[in-house]
Parts: structure tokens; C-alpha cells; sequence
């Protein structure tokens, strides 16, 4: 066997791909943020069937205006993600409330009004949900590598392989261990920027 491992670190971000309209990548970020979305909409009362509904719209309104995101104008992707939730459950509330609901209902939900005002998504999201968006992250990344360089993350990174343990079992030197280990590390760090 040889010791090169294809370089897949380099191919354009999700988001990146998403703005160019990529159906794969389209795709990808809904995996990624439709739970959190859901999540947002449900802390804020909502009843699941009516989160559903509000991540539609959101991801209605982020297919209009993801081209025309600009990180360094509107700050980080998932604060702009987070604020556009915000929005639209704004307008559900007020919608709602023009509208009301019977009240066995309406006994379950928290008013809008009564939920704390952020714009940073981070205080109100767990620790769990944070690793619960990095591994379905890490399972969408997978596929864009060779099988042999993302067990080589995988072992040495999650399960602490040692890299000359890994270099011996898939006949490779502990340099282009290492190199495999980096490039999918070096992916998933460039995925977490532009996606936070």
C-alpha cells in the first residue's frame, strides 16, 4: 500500500456550496440545522406540528437570502440563522394571537413575549445539542473522504489510537497517519466556522 491519502480538505464548505445553490449541499445544511431550528422553535412554546412549520419558513426565507450572506456584515451564520428564527416565531406569536387557540391548547406553550431576548443562540442551546450538531456534522463530512483516511481520524482522534499502532496496521509511515488525521481535522474546523 501506498502512503498518499487523497486531499478532500480543500473542496469548497457546505455553506459555500449552499450559496451556489447546491442541491447536495442544500441538503447537508438542512440535516445540520433543522433539529437546532426545531429545538429554537419548540424552547419557545411551539407545539411540534407548529415547529415544523416555522422551520419551513425559515428555511424558505434562508434559500432567498443565503446568497446574499455576508459574515463580516451580518456576523456569524448560525446568529443570523438564530435571529431569522426569531422573526419568524415573532410573527407566529402575533399571528396567533389574532387567531386564538382554545385554551386546553394554548395551557402548553410559553408566550414569546415571556421567553428571555438573545441574539446569541449559544445561551439557550446545551452542550448536547452543541455535540449533537458536530457529529451530525462529522457524519455528513464523512462521505467526502476515502474510508481508510476517516477511520484514521476516527481512531486516532475519538478513540486515541497511537499514530505508529495505525501506521503499522494500514501499512503507511506515521507522517501520512498523521496527514490523514489533520486533513479531516482541518475539514471539520473550517465546516464549524463558517457554519457558527
Amino acid at each position: 500500500m501506498t502512503d498518499s491519502i487523497s486531499s478532500d480538505s480543500t473542496s469548497p464548505t457546505l455553506l459555500e456550496r449552499a450559496k451556489c445553490n447546491d442541491d447536495g449541499a442544500w441538503n447537508k445544511v438542512s440535516q445540520l440545522y433543522a433539529p437546532r431550528i426545531y429545538a429554537w422553535a419548540r424552547r419557545a412554546g411551539l407545539q411540534e406540528a407548529d415547529a415544523k412549520d416555522v422551520g419551513q419558513e425559515v428555511f424558505r426565507l434562508l434559500a432567498s437570502k443565503l446568497p446574499g450572506f455576508d459574515r463580516q456584515r451580518s456576523g456569524s451564520f448560525r446568529k443570523w440563522l438564530f435571529q431569522a428564527t426569531q422573526n419568524l416565531l415573532r410573527e407566529h406569536f402575533r399571528k396567533q394571537a389574532k387567531h386564538p387557540q382554545p385554551m386546553g391548547e394554548m395551557a402548553a406553550t410559553i408566550p414569546f413575549h415571556e421567553i428571555e431576548s438573545t441574539d446569541d443562540p449559544s445561551s439557550i442551546e446545551s452542550p448536547d445539542s452543541e455535540r449533537a450538531f458536530v457529529h451530525r456534522l462529522m457524519e455528513i463530512i464523512r462521505n467526502d473522504f476515502e474510508e481508510r483516511t476517516w477511520n484514521i481520524f476516527w481512531r486516532s482522534t475519538v478513540e486515541g489510537d497511537d499514530s505508529a499502532d495505525l501506521a503499522a496496521e494500514y501499512d503507511m509511515t506515521p507522517k501520512a497517519v498523521r496527514q490523514a488525521k489533520y486533513r479531516v481535522l482541518q475539514r471539520l474546523r473550517r465546516e464549524v466556522e463558517d457554519l457558527s
